[in-house]
């Protein structure tokens, strides 16, 4: 079921999928990340859960947690609510009926948490070296989103160059976005195939 927003609700119209606005929660979850600073962890962790409970289909509570766990050496615990949200995220696009929309675009707002669930999901499969599912998940990111707003071509080349999540992390450490533009400008052309898809958005290969 592939969906277009029409005013506050969606419709089965178009490939061009954008989420709901979340209203319910995403003002809170803002709020909640400006106040981060004053509140004690057991709190943090209390309102973020409150706001998963709330709104289970608005992902980035369940982001701020697994970071918060993950600073907090709680592996496990990451883990497990990544996956719940993940598996949450592929019931709405892979349930009976549904599938995947040809375009989920970062330029709409409502959609940029479940982009950045997908990225996060395939960076912790990188880091366990499941690397063939975290190209597929990278994959349906870029073929949704080929404007490519978080450089989800970048994980790509890296992943087909044989590059561990640590190594990739080392090279974009250093923050010479020219260097690393050049790296890119190179490397894609012996995935060329990989990056057709950029040229939907806008890329001169």
């Amino acid at each position: 079921m592939v969906r277009k927003k029409t005013g506050k609700n969606q419709t089965k119209v178009s490939e061009e999928f954008v989420d709901e606005t979340h209203d319910a929660v995403s003002a809170g979850f803002y709020e909640l990340i400006e106040q981060q600073g004053t509140m004690s962890d057991q709190d943090y962790e209390r309102a973020l859960k409150k706001l998963i409970l709330k709104d289970p289909h608005y992902f980035d509570p369940y982001l701020a947690l697994t970071e918060f766990y993950l600073g907090n050496e709680q592996d496990l615990a990451a883990d497990q609510l990544l996956d719940r949200a993940y598996g949450i995220l592929l019931e709405k696009f892979t349930g009976e009926g549904e599938a995947w929309p040809h375009r989920m675009q970062w330029g709409w707002l409502e959609n940029r948490h479940i982009l950045r669930l997908m990225a996060q999901k395939a960076e912790i499969l990188w880091m366990k070296e499941e690397r063939t599912i975290a190209l597929d998940v990278y994959r349906r990111i870029l073929k949704m989103n080929p404007g490519d707003n978080q450089g989800i071509r970048m994980n790509i080349l890296a992943l087909r160059s044989g590059m561990s999540f640590a190594e990739f992390m080392e090279m974009c450490e250093k923050e010479d976005w020219q260097a690393l533009d050049e790296w890119f400008a190179r490397g894609q052309k012996k995935f060329s195939h990989e990056f057709e898809i950029l040229k939907e958005g806008g890329f001169g290969l």
